[in-house]
């Protein structure tokens, strides 16, 4: 009963003091500038009024309420004193005292701006470009790529604070391309007020086998039949070839090949240890007892794979372990 009565009692002197506070309080004062210079384009009331209040905590609310945005592009802006008044009306809820305007009829805002220059934003650009590219070319086979700049980029108007720039991504889907765009971001006081696409065209040479003359299907392929040469970074071809030593391993057309042909994964293989077609030996283990006899192979495989086998006088097929070249073991 004590809690509950000392809490009412509580109530009551905070009423109280509400009412006493609404009576002797004095109307809100707001003397309207003529000429006001903002550094960000968000503006608040703070920017364009002196504010004469009795409390400081109505002086914050007030100056604290947005009235909108400049345009970059404008520079400046003339606010007429009856829309403002009809804005603040509108948006400072209830109050406990009137809002009295005085000062100027109109108030002309300027924005304090900067230069981007367009030669930073570029600079930038590339330099981010050019390390990622120096990944991606390494995976693609290519030894030298040259970047040129492409399209115009103009110098941007920002407003006034420290500029950071950073990329938000390159073009999508990221691959080595002959064309390609960097998003820039530019900030202001760590907060993005545009965004800029940075247009780049790509050019290099990778090294790649290229065929002497035709070669047809399944025929072999030497170091006779092929020339290393600079090609387009950009042709339309499967991944190329790595190096290959032709003296020790045996490369067959996987397709037939025209002169002048692009040798690549998709076109070329190793001869593998075990052709489809091929009759190799199949051993079977018994305990210390081995087996050889003659099968058929139905795919093709490389030491160390399974792959299926036929016996000569039968119609199944069985799985068996490539252990050398014509061998197989019977799993």
């Amino acid at each position: 009963m004590f809690v509950n009565t000392a809490k009412f009692a509580l109530q009551v002197l905070f009423a109280w003091c509400l009412l006493v506070d609404i009576a002797v309080a004095k109307p809100v004062q707001l003397e309207l500038r003529s000429v006001v210079h903002v550094k960000l384009a968000r503006l608040v009331l703070a920017d364009v009024v002196n504010v004469d209040a009795t409390t400081q905590r109505e002086e914050v609310q007030l100056l604290a309420m947005p009235i909108g945005t400049m345009s970059l592009t404008a520079g400046n802006m003339v606010v007429q004193r009856k829309s403002l008044e009809k804005w603040v009306r509108q948006h400072a809820g209830a109050r406990s005292r009137d809002i009295h305007w005085v000062g100027a009829d109109a108030v002309n805002i300027m924005l304090q701006t900067q230069i981007v220059d367009a030669a930073r934003m570029r600079s930038h650009a590339r330099a981010v470009l050019e390390e990622w590219i120096t990944l991606n070319a390494r995976d693609a086979g290519s030894s030298n790529v040259a970047i040129r700049d492409q399209g115009e980029l103009q110098a941007l108007m920002v407003p006034a604070g420290e500029v950071k720039l950073r990329i938000s991504h390159l073009s999508e889907p990221l691959s080595l391309r002959r064309k390609l765009s960097v998003l820039l971001d530019v900030l202001i006081s760590d907060q993005v007020v545009k965004s800029v696409p940075v247009l780049f065209e790509l050019s290099g040479s990778r090294q790649a086998y290229i065929a002497r003359h035709d070669i047809a299907r399944g025929g072999a392929v030497s170091d006779a039949d092929v020339e290393l040469r600079a090609v387009d970074i950009f042709v339309d071809v499967n991944e190329p070839v790595s190096p290959i030593n032709f003296a020790k391993a045996a490369v067959r057309a996987k397709t037939g090949l025209r002169k002048g042909a692009i040798l690549s994964r998709a076109n070329i293989e190793t001869v593998p240890d075990v052709a489809r077609g091929d009759f190799v030996v199949l051993l079977a283990r018994d305990g210390l007892v081995s087996i050889e006899s003659r099968v058929e192979a139905m795919q093709d495989g490389y030491v160390g794979q399974i792959i299926k086998v036929r016996p000569g006088n039968s119609n199944n097929q069985i799985p068996a372990k490539i252990i050398e070249p014509g061998k197989v073991e019977l799993r």
